[in-house]
């Protein structure tokens, strides 16, 4: 293999509470299937972050209180995080670590100071929000419908009403450059194959000049797809 793509998975420990994980996998096999070697850094708090020389991020769900020891982490390379954002690399967030971006981070009773690099604001729901889900997305025109599992207590207020792209009841995901945000817990790209290779053509495009997307037989997630989606 020739062509190689580096993905970082920060803080797998803290942020992997309904088997998160399980993205980087399906991310590693679909890049393998088409030849693309990959290595995958994981990350852990206070660990030096080379964002520079990643590719593709990955960041999963977490509970209330593993949030702040992550958000005051990244805090320390907030500069950078920024950097790789703006520069149009894909990062893939699930669960409510999307709060991470915006301007306040939901932490029990507590609210702490987010990020701030998105404009959005993250509040707390009346009731919890909890089951399967097909939600419509549109992502570089495609229309794509998302399915998963929610399990949320919050949800995310626009500051800028054209962050906030995915539908529900409540605006709960977010498209802003290349980073995807969703309230979907777990393995997401295990069902969603269109959205992992939508981030495997991100980040190859970005790298290689001469990149061009390989189509892959799935013939068991178009048949599970058809069952979900009426």
């Amino acid at each position: 293999m020739d062509k190689k793509i580096i993905i970082g998975h920060l803080f797998k420990e803290q942020l992997d509470s309904y088997g998160d994980a399980g993205n980087v996998e399906v991310l590693k096999t679909r890049l393998l299937e088409r030849n693309i070697d990959v290595e995958v850094r994981e990350y852990a708090i206070n660990e030096n972050i080379e964002f520079d020389e990643l590719d593709l991020i990955f960041i999963g769900g977490g509970k209330n209180r593993e949030k702040r020891l992550v958000v005051d982490c990244l805090r320390g390379w907030l500069d950078e995080l920024n950097e790789y954002i703006e520069s149009n690399r894909p990062l893939l967030v699930t669960g409510s670590s999307l709060s991470l971006f915006g301007k306040n981070v939901l932490n029990q009773d507590e609210e702490i100071p987010g990020l701030g690099i998105l404009d959005f604001k993250t509040k707390k729901l009346e009731t919890v929000i909890e089951g399967h889900v097909v939600m419509d997305v549109v992502i570089e025109d495609r229309n794509l419908a998302l399915i998963g599992y929610q399990n949320i207590e919050e949800h995310y207020v626009p500051i800028n009403d054209e962050l906030l792209k995915m539908n529900g009841k409540y605006k709960e995901g977010l498209l802003y450059k290349h980073l995807i945000g969703t309230s979907l817990h777990g393995p997401v790209l295990a069902k969603n194959k269109d959205l992992a290779d939508i981030l495997i053509k991100w980040a190859c495009e970005k790298k290689f000049s001469d990149f061009k997307l390989i189509s892959l037989k799935d013939p068991l997630e178009i048949k599970y797809r058809k069952l979900v989606i009426k």
